[in-house]
């Protein structure tokens, strides 16, 4: 079975994203499948995997408009490819799809963010509220979801049959490396790691710093920048820095590779996820799986996800936030117990059951025909 994969998204600055098509494609890699990706960093797939260059405005970083263009070419040019090939699917591990595919295409979606926070995503909001769950309905032949809640979400809110939507968990998120950082990252440090918006309520998460600064010395490490048009997000961080007066005690690393993520992740004394929204959440897997214990937001993806291995607060208050670090600073009996029970959770994910599961719906898609 030959497979056209819409890999636009991988880009040599990949986020969660881009570490999703990659890892994954990886895996299918072993399967009966022939592969062939079209991505603008094709040096960044896989060993193996066939490749066609995209054009360098298939980028998001490129313009301001991020996705449209990978929407363009995925309804202009991508057309060309699939004959070319004569592909027996499209798979789309975005919600960059095709109209009126010639062949089966199967779509991955990973949250519905932009439904939810209309205002921080200008018009991917109107896209996901007036016109995603159309297309979903009608250009698709399935749907994979990456957690139950997002799949719950695309029931509920875009009205989807439930037997065209299969949720199919992530694996564990980036392989990390472990070189070292650099030393003007201040020690001892709670780690934050995603993008810079709005919605990962990064201010809650000073203002509740703010709370213990007088108990505790750590500084708050944040790894990521802010999407194109957000850049905003870093101003009201240091608002809210500056109310908790803790602006000396808030570093900012920007984009961190994946080479050094995974020392970033080991020596942060806890990784605090505060989203008020997520899909999955890889950063919590992989910082459990480096033995760096983690405190979450009570929200169902999160829960989801890191099921007992975490220590829980309500993302809206930053007391409640507070009170879930102090509880992870203070307690090493607890500490102990998150991390041994972090590390089992994070091995229960894995690339390879992934890949078995969506090689079955790629399979049945192709078999049901467009």
């Amino acid at each position: 079975m030959r497979v056209l994969v819409n890999a636009t998204a991988v880009e040599d600055q990949s986020s969660g994203l881009g570490h999703y098509v990659i890892s994954l494609m990886r895996a299918l890699s072993d399967f009966p499948l022939e592969l062939i990706a079209i991505t603008p960093n094709p040096e960044l797939l896989p060993d193996g995997i066939q490749a066609v260059k995209s054009p360098s405005w298939t980028r998001s970083h490129s313009t301001r408009l991020r996705s449209t263009p990978r929407y363009i070419y995925a309804n202009t040019f991508m057309r060309y490819w699939l004959a070319k090939f004569r592909a027996d699917v499209l798979f789309s591990p975005n919600h960059e799809l095709m109209l009126f595919p010639p062949v089966p295409q199967v779509v991955v979606i990973h949250d519905i963010i932009p439904y939810f926070a209309p205002e921080e995503h200008r018009f991917l909001g109107t896209y996901y509220q007036d016109y995603l769950p159309k297309l979903l309905s009608y250009h698709v032949k399935h749907i994979v979801t990456v957690s139950n809640s997002t799949r719950d979400d695309l029931i509920k809110y875009f009205q989807l049959p439930p037997d065209k939507i299969t949720a199919i968990h992530s694996g564990p998120g980036a392989t990390l490396g472990y070189k070292e950082l650099p030393q003007d990252i201040p020690r001892p440090y709670i780690l934050y790691v995603g993008r810079l918006a709005p919605y990962k309520n990064l201010c809650n998460l000073v203002l509740a710093m703010g709370l213990l600064q007088d108990r505790f010395p750590h500084h708050i490490v944040i790894a990521g920048v802010a999407p194109p048009g957000l850049n905003g997000a870093v101003s009201d961080i240091l608002k809210s820095a500056a109310s908790a007066g803790i602006t000396d005690r808030v570093k900012f690393l920007g984009y961190v590779p994946t080479e050094q993520l995974g020392s970033l992740y080991r020596e942060a004394s806890l990784l605090v996820l505060p989203s008020l929204y997520e899909g999955f959440g890889f950063p919590p897997l992989e910082a459990m799986s480096c033995g760096t214990p983690v405190a979450v937001s009570r929200i169902p993806a999160l829960v989801e996800t890191v099921g007992d291995a975490g220590v829980y607060f309500e993302p809206r208050s930053p007391k409640d936030i507070a009170g879930a670090i102090e509880r992870l600073l203070s307690d090493q009996k607890l500490r102990e117990e998150m991390i041994k029970r972090g590390k089992e959770r994070a091995r229960s994910f894995s690339w390879e059951r992934t890949a078995g599961f969506m090689y079955e719906v790629l399979c049945n898609a192709a078999r049901r025909g467009p």
